[in-house]
């Protein structure tokens, strides 16, 4: 079959070839034949595509430099005439000669494969189109290859981008038409500018390698223009599970607690289960207005050293003086699980140091007293718990739903012993010589699996059962416990033949997962800079960051 390795003309751009004499549109997947290498009908298709790429039928390459800016480059390279700083530079003429010669050596696949690594970039790094259009960029990719000719952000947006994107969207639907079964997560949100969004992502264990293993893609984070009611959102919902073909493949669907979502995932007639990440963080959110005047006064002490870049200094220099850690402070976000454990835990780890600044420089802001102090390093113990717990459940590519059981004993037990703890030690104050490592509030607890992980282990070491039964749910019963590190795919993937019937139903359970929250990635790529990004041309760079 024929390759674009020898084929010059700049028509190929906007073509795949596929077999001999055939050739596919890279922006309609229109198929074209061409002989003995005509390309005319080539070029009247690709004109009468509304977003294909601005052409010219003429060799493509970088323009040449202009005399002055090689004089530049000469002068700069052979820098002042010493003995010691000789430097041998080709003249004007040879320069041109070099580059025309390098400029030869490009062929039309290799022009591609820079288009796609410049759109990777942009897409993954979270880069504006316009940095096609720096000078300093552009210096820069001249230098590292003269021959380029990289394309303008007009381009970028209309064509390359959207070429990247289908040939993505191909790629994924055709690994999702090979699996049993998926668990979809989803979320909404609402950008800078005002423009709601609904992100859908399937997660699934792939078994088209030789070791199974999770896998999720971003289906799409599309614009939502309706009302966010639960017919409206049943119907999105329909209408991308039906654009990917999953309709007969879901196990479950997950999403946050709100009424609306829920009620449209119940009119779908699929299977659905609450965030448990999500759930955990109501919980955690109820209880922390149980010491919402402790938390809001060291809110105003961090909001204060945010603003005033002078007495962050001083924090810093008085922390250097203490022998303290130079840490700086952090702020709770709302919609950011954990950050309140982080706000708390990094104010007591330089708790001498605020102190200490506060009462001399910012007496009115010293306002937590003795006993605020004790209500914070005990609460952020529990705030640690819930923290651990939403980091593991929150895991993409790791298995989560057998987790959850055993989660919530732990949480049990755990809480149950701070509670007998507390009552035990009621009249307890910080004494005033006390440790960094206690004045912290980072005592290391034990983990909330340390019971767990004894338990198994203990099993692990005893004998093992032997079947005598030839049932397989019998049989599997009888099997050891893996350990919680362990990878329970791998286990299955080794005794699928042995559990024929409970492999087909694993693939159906192991694959729901916490539900995602893509629009952290989002608020990055729709930000002040960016913010004239229209919504549709959001979607196609979400879906392509999260799945290249």
């Amino acid at each position: 079959m024929s390759d674009l390795k020898n084929k010059r003309s700049e028509i190929w751009k906007h073509f795949t070839i596929v077999s001999d004499g055939k050739a596919k549109c890279s922006y309609c997947n229109k198929m074209l034949n061409f002989v003995g290498g005509a390309t005319g009908n080539f070029g009247r298709h690709v004109k009468s595509v509304p977003k294909a790429i601005p052409f010219k039928m003429v060799s493509y390459g970088h323009p040449e430099p202009d005399d002055k800016s090689l004089e530049e480059q000469q002068t700069t390279q052979k820098g002042p005439s010493t003995s010691q700083n000789l430097t041998v530079v080709p003249s004007v003429t040879n320069q041109q000669t070099i580059l025309n010669f390098v400029r030869k050596l490009i062929s039309l696949s290799g022009s591609k494969q820079l288009d796609e690594q410049l759109i990777r970039v942009i897409v993954k790094e979270y880069q504006p189109f316009r940095v096609v259009e720096d000078p300093e960029f552009k210096k820069f990719i001249y230098m590292l290859c003269p021959n380029y000719k990289m394309p303008d952000r007009k381009t970028i947006s209309n064509s390359l981008i959207p070429r990247l994107y289908n040939s993505t969207k191909e790629v994924i639907s055709n690994e999702l038409s090979d699996v049993d079964a998926v668990c979809l997560t989803t979320d909404g949100w609402t950008s800078i500018n005002n423009q709601s969004f609904m992100a859908l992502t399937a997660h699934f264990i792939d078994g088209n390698q030789e070791k199974h293993h999770l896998k999720s893609y971003l289906l799409g984070c599309v614009p939502f223009y309706e009302q966010h009611t639960a017919k409206n959102l049943c119907e999105q919902l329909k209408s991308q599970v039906n654009e990917w073909g999953l309709a007969n493949k879901i196990a479950c669907i997950i999403s946050d607690n709100a009424t609306n979502i829920t009620s449209a995932i119940k009119v779908t007639g699929w299977r659905f289960f609450p965030c448990f990440a999500h759930t955990l963080n109501l919980v955690l959110q109820a209880e922390l207005f149980e010491i919402k005047e402790q938390v809001d006064k060291v809110k105003a002490i961090v909001q204060f050293f945010e603003r005033s870049s002078s007495a962050l200094a001083k924090l810093k220099d008085t922390q250097s003086q203490m022998g303290l850690p130079e840490l700086k402070l952090k702020q709770d976000v709302v919609t950011r699980w954990n950050s309140t454990y982080d706000m708390l835990s990094r104010i007591i780890a330089i708790k001498k140091a605020v102190v200490s600044l506060l009462a001399v420089d910012e007496p009115h802001l010293n306002t937590l007293s003795p006993n605020d102090w004790i209500i914070l390093e005990k609460s952020i113990e529990v705030l640690k718990l819930f923290s651990e717990i939403t980091e593991e459940i929150s895991a993409e590519n790791s298995v989560t739903i057998s987790k959850f059981e055993n989660t919530l004993k732990a949480v049990r037990a755990k809480i149950t012993t701070f509670s007998s703890t507390d009552a035990g030690h009621s009249s307890e104050t910080i004494p005033s010589g006390s440790n960094p490592k206690n004045e912290a509030g980072c005592k290391e607890k034990s983990s909330i699996w340390d019971d767990f992980d004894h338990t198994v282990k203990n099993v692990l070491t005893s004998a093992n059962p032997v079947a005598a039964s030839i049932i397989e749910v019998d049989k599997y019963l009888t099997e050891p416990l893996i350990r919680r590190t362990e990878d329970p795919i791998h286990w299955w993937e080794e005794r699928k033949q042995v559990y024929p019937r409970l492999y087909k139903l694993m693939r159906r359970r192991l694959c729901i997962v916490a539900c995602e929250r893509i629009f952290s990635k989002a608020g990055n790529l729709i930000n002040e800079k960016r913010s004239r990004l229209k919504p549709e041309k959001a979607s196609e760079l979400l879906f392509l960051n999260h799945n290249l």
